[in-house]
């Protein structure tokens, strides 16, 4: 049975892993961190890996073996036919928490020579990939795109990101698009999805970082903390000592960004209604720091766009939208841009931000 090391794995600037990750760790585990690119085809679950740990501690490991097979025995062949497909399908490397008994169980199932195992399983790639995210960023030029809330800064991003796969210039530019890691938009309105647990985005980031082969990485400008997760020290560092690229937009082409994200949108998802209450309920939010008089406004300005009849017409969202602007949003911005003076690469509106990321 062969291994392979997190190193052999992992190989910098070779944007992509040397095999697909065959994660057989129980689900409970999976969702306390996870590796990007993984298949989970777990050998036990939560119910029978739980049921096997007590029996080790009580009777050893013998007995914690035969109580995994007894308990898996309906259900086994199904499992191995599953990891034989994930290996016909691509090369790929099975992985358990620390590299022992259960994924060297599973290669001995699947029964392929060119099937490996991860030495060290997940415990070992996760300290890999973190150990190597400060020397992966010190061979990076970081640029950091800032602008004020609404300016369009992650549209700008996923454009770049949309053409790269297109083949357009500037494809030694590396996009990391937080927002998108951390399932939350990085402000009172911002959850988008569940978000993943913080191991799990601390190693999508890392192994993006040091996969990516491009000598300029951009990223968006963004507090330590994501919703309720927190950026990597060394990232947010490298992110504070970055270079930065402005993107200005007017006031009315901000309120129009956030209409079209947070009301239209939202309400092409789900339903006026709902949409309605959720952004009832994150202005709430604010009341501690804008205080009663400005949040009532801003709610009697919402219930009155939804009591008009012109819920998805932008003019009708201008008063609360700008409001949230001016008073929250714009002055964390000038707050934060005087506490850290980033130099300035280039300040513009949408397009010429693109026309200078994308000089050759």
């Amino acid at each position: 049975m062969t291994v392979v090391t997190p190193s052999d794995l992992y190989v910098a600037g070779t944007k992509k892993a040397l095999f697909q990750l065959l994660d057989v760790r129980a689900p409970l585990e999976v969702e306390h961190g996870a590796m990007p690119g993984s298949l989970f085809e777990p050998i036990l679950t939560n119910q029978e890996r739980h049921a096997v740990g007590l029996c080790y501690r009580e009777k050893g490991q013998q007995a914690a073996i035969e109580l995994g097979y007894a308990l898996t025995a309906p259900y086994l062949p199904g499992r191995i036919e599953a990891w034989r497909k994930a290996c016909e399908a691509a090369p790929s490397a099975v992985m358990c928490w620390r590299g022992g008994l259960r994924s060297k169980l599973a290669c001995e199932f699947i029964a392929r020579n060119d099937v490996p195992r991860i030495e060290g399983g997940y415990k070992a790639l996760r300290k890999f990939v973190m150990s190597q995210l400060e020397p992966s960023l010190e061979k990076k030029q970081v640029i950091v795109l800032t602008g004020l809330t609404g300016s369009g800064k992650t549209k700008l991003l996923r454009h770049l990101h949309a053409q790269r796969h297109l083949n357009v210039p500037r494809q030694d530019l590396g996009i990391l698009d937080l927002e998108a890691e951390a399932h939350h938009r990085g402000s009172a309105f911002g959850k988008l999805d569940t978000q993943p647990s913080q191991a799990t985005f601390e190693n999508s980031l890392a192994t993006q970082v040091l996969l990516g082969a491009e000598n300029e990485l951009i990223l968006e400008d963004e507090s330590r903390a994501i919703g309720h997760l927190r950026l990597p020290n060394t990232l947010y560092k490298a992110m504070s000592r970055a270079p930065a690229i402005i993107l200005e937009a007017s006031l009315d082409e901000r309120v129009q960004h956030i209409f079209d994200e947070y009301v239209k949108a939202k309400t092409q998802q789900q339903s006026q209604e709902e949409t309605h209450r959720n952004l009832e309920t994150n202005i709430l939010k604010l009341y501690k720091r804008l205080g009663w008089k400005t949040v009532k406004a801003c709610l009697d300005s919402l219930d009155q766009a939804k009591q008009s009849g012109l819920w998805l017409e932008p003019t009708a969202h201008h008063l609360w939208i700008s409001t949230l602007l001016d008073e929250y949003y714009d002055p964390l911005y000038k707050k934060a841009l005087r506490q850290n003076e980033r130099p300035v690469l280039f300040a513009g509106n949408y397009q010429s931000c693109l026309n200078y990321l994308y000089r050759t």
